[in-house]
């Protein structure tokens, strides 16, 4: 009778761990930005998630105020940069905004998660927009702001 009760508390116990380790589908995943030295966890801002047929929106403070005093990710001219969500749900499509501390700014679509480093030194803020459609494997729908701060030398 011992021995049951300790693999029932055993199975119990496992099961708790295990439903814990799930993906938080409340919100978008996280998303981490990698370059050749470095790879780093990216900002949530602004989104729209769709979770059991209800929106649930979020906006957040402009990325220049949001990372002004976060470190820059170091980043040489012209290396690969990529970006990656942790989840088994892939985007649909990407968008990728920048700007610089001068005030220049870029739009550019991504074709997969890959593009380049400038060939301009100095601060860069990105926002990668990703988008969700509910074609993918967990049926995640929604679009997401994440917020990254590079510094090109």
């Amino acid at each position: 009778m011992k021995g049951l009760k300790w693999a029932f508390a055993t199975f119990a116990t496992t099961g708790l761990l295990l439903a814990g380790c799930g993906e938080d589908v409340t919100q978008p995943p996280k998303s981490e930005l990698m370059t050749t030295n470095n790879k780093d966890k990216g900002v949530l801002g602004d989104y729209c998630w769709e979770v059991e047929g209800k929106e649930n929106c979020e906006k957040g403070e402009d990325i220049v105020e949001t990372l002004e005093k976060a470190e820059a990710i170091p980043a040489t001219m012209g290396t690969a940069l990529t970006f990656a969500i942790d989840s088994k749900d892939r985007p649909t499509s990407g968008e990728l905004e920048w700007v610089t501390e001068e005030g220049k700014k870029g739009k550019e679509k991504l074709k997969g998660s890959l593009l380049f480093v400038p060939q301009d030194k100095g601060i860069y803020y990105y926002t990668y927009t990703a988008k969700w459609d509910g074609s993918g494997k967990k049926g995640y729908k929604g679009e997401a702001e994440y917020y990254y701060k590079l510094r090109v030398q």
